[in-house]
């Protein structure tokens, strides 16, 4: 388990698999954490870049509500993709009863995914804790396989349905990001000083180091923006990829009529 610093943490990234927050709850836990209580740790997924929240998004916004700054957290290695299939599986067995907007919000995750939607009716269950019909259910309407009823005379043809892309995520941090991005290199550039003035050797020595410092701060500043630009690129790619995949099953249907 690791104290982190909830600035760190990011809410915005789609790994928000309940259909809403429910601020009754919010101020439930409130109340607890001021009464002394300990809530069970958040999970959160750091792929050495990003802190990614996959579990516990009422008890974050609970310690934000009552001024906390920071918050005990299970800290997992992985990626982005991890985090948004742990978002998908939790809640199943604790936590606020899950309504059935956000059931059908955690089975399209696997559904929409062009990787995922290759998991059977069953293993998709499973991971989300539903009946594997109600997984066929909704994998048949997002492939124009759900029976409508036909006019008796001249039917129209099927309108073609295609994939509503994601509402964005409302930033739920209290400061903008820049401001956040400043106050951090600020606290790095002091902890730098106090690391410098505390080191053993002349000044000439700790110039140098000063020097050595920024430089491979320069270097991760640079490859931090390079793996960004990686991951929005495969992003990309995924999302062009499942709906080309859409595409496909609904002309293969086509073509067997």
């Amino acid at each position: 388990m690791t104290v982190l610093n909830i600035k760190l943490i990011r809410m915005d990234c789609g790994t928000q698999s309940r259909d809403a927050n429910d601020q009754e709850h919010i101020d439930y836990l409130a109340e607890q954490l001021q009464g002394g209580e300990t809530l069970p740790p958040i999970t959160v997924v750091h792929d050495g870049l990003e802190y990614y929240l996959a579990d516990g998004f009422h008890r974050i916004l609970a310690h934000i509500k009552i001024g906390k700054a920071s918050i005990k957290c299970d800290v997992i290695t992985g990626t982005l993709r991890h985090a948004i299939d742990l978002s998908g599986m939790a809640n199943k067995t604790h936590g606020l009863n899950r309504s059935h907007a956000t059931k059908r919000k955690q089975t399209l995750i696997y559904l929409e995914d062009f990787e995922w939607s290759e998991l059977s009716d069953r293993v998709i269950a499973k991971k989300v804790g539903v009946s594997h019909p109600f997984v066929a259910g909704l994998r048949a309407e997002l492939s124009g396989d759900v029976k409508k009823p036909q006019a008796a005379k001249k039917p129209k043809a099927a309108k073609k349905t295609f994939q509503k892309p994601p509402e964005p995520e409302v930033d739920l941090s209290d400061e903008p990001d820049e401001m956040v991005g400043e106050l951090i290199k600020e606290n790095q550039r002091l902890s730098d000083q106090l690391a410098i003035k505390a080191m053993a050797g002349t000044e000439e020595e700790k110039n140098l180091a000063h020097e050595t410092i920024e430089s491979l701060r320069e270097e991760l500043r640079v490859a931090k923006l390079e793996l960004v630009a990686i991951k929005q690129s495969r992003d990309t790619y995924q999302s062009e990829n499942a709906q080309m995949k859409l595409q496909i099953k609904m002309l293969q249907k086509q073509l067997k009529k």
